[in-house]
């Protein structure tokens, strides 16, 4: 990222907006933009919390499978275009800008979809010297947890289109309170334990239920006071992008690469979102039951979500991402933290 500068001066050229979480962004530019009763193109690794807002605006998601790097790709969108769509969800996933997003945007809006840019892993980073926000027609961002920058929650919706009607439909929404948090912490929870389990008639309908008994979850609208807050944290943001490289930089210097473990890759202009490493599929249970009684702090997303919106059918290369990836945080750790999560790493090979 060049300058906090040249981030402020695009939310000041733009419309810009504060919503409740990102999702509540997509499902506020679906809303206003009169999409439904048609598909919403969404890759198959990303969030649930990206694809919830879909189903809530009265649609359904396409999926579509990702590239080696976890990014969509345009042959794919191509070939999903046979799809009724009306909409589309790109991601920068892990933090990496997608390649091909200029050349998607630009094929998506020749065929009358309008494109909803996700930078909620990526505030800040660029791709060929351009700033991601700027190529779809409308991108959302998140101050959600983990985020680029975390603030416990929240949204941003910016564009150079008129926000007026994804203002309005925010004002149907009800206010955040700590009942909403304490809801999100158990379905985290619900969902690790389904997840982690094997997939029984059980699984299938606590997935079918989430939707209906988690809607205001994923639908908010924030405090004045939080907006106000996440203003002031935006000046942090050249910060914490200079932290999250010199921590990967910390993670590079002391893991150790057997055969078995390999390096996920950050472009130029990437702003890493966690460290990301890529296991043998055949080790990986083994080195997370290793890590967990270490209580080292490590998590293996994104999974491919479309199974949990009863989409069985399969995505290769977003299922060898999903056997594959670790990640390990970037902020909030000291230096002597990181070097104790690789040396257990790095113990497990020994």
């Amino acid at each position: 990222m060049r300058s906090l500068t040249e981030f402020q001066h695009y939310l000041h050229t733009w419309n810009h907006a504060y919503t409740g979480r990102a999702s509540t962004a997509i499902y506020q530019v679906l809303r206003a933009n009169g999409v439904s009763g048609t598909r919403v193109l969404v890759p198959a690794n990303i969030c649930y919390a990206a694809v919830l807002p879909i189903l809530y605006s009265g649609n359904s998601p396409a999926f579509i499978d990702v590239g080696s790097d976890g990014n969509i790709m345009l042959t794919d969108v191509q070939a999903a275009r046979k799809c009724r769509l009306r909409a589309a969800v790109v991601p920068h996933m892990y933090g990496n800008p997608c390649q091909d997003v200029g050349a998607i945007c630009e094929y998506l809006r020749q065929h009358g979809v309008i494109v909803i840019e996700d930078c909620a892993l990526a505030m800040g980073a660029e791709v060929g010297g351009q700033m991601v926000g700027t190529f779809g027609d409308y991108a959302v961002f998140s101050f959600g947890y983990s985020k680029t920058i975390d603030a416990g929650y929240g949204g941003l919706i910016v564009s150079p289109r008129s926000l007026e009607g994804e203002e309005r439909a925010s004002g149907e929404l009800e206010v955040y309170d700590s009942s909403i948090g304490d809801e999100l912490s158990l379905l985290s929870q619900l969902y690790r334990v389904l997840r982690n389990g094997r997939e029984t008639a059980f699984t299938r309908h606590v997935y079918r239920a989430i939707p209906r008994h988690y809607r205001r979850c994923f639908l908010f609208r924030g405090t004045r006071w939080h907006y106000e807050m996440l203003e002031r944290k935006l000046e942090t943001l050249s910060a914490i992008v200079q932290e999250r490289w010199a921590s990967l930089a910390a993670y590079e210097s002391a893991m150790e690469f057997p055969p078995e473990l390999s390096r996920y890759c950050f472009r130029d202009g990437a702003v890493p979102w966690r460290y990301n490493v890529l296991v043998s599929p055949e080790c990986k249970p083994a080195l997370i039951k290793h890590l967990l009684q270490r209580h080292v702090p490590v998590s293996d997303w994104y999974p491919v979500v479309a199974r949990m919106f009863g989409v069985s059918r399969d995505f290769p290369r977003a299922a060898a991402m999903e056997a594959q990836i670790l990640n390990f945080p970037l902020v909030g750790v000291s230096e002597a933290q990181i070097a104790d999560i690789a040396n257990a790493v790095n113990e497990f090979w020994r």
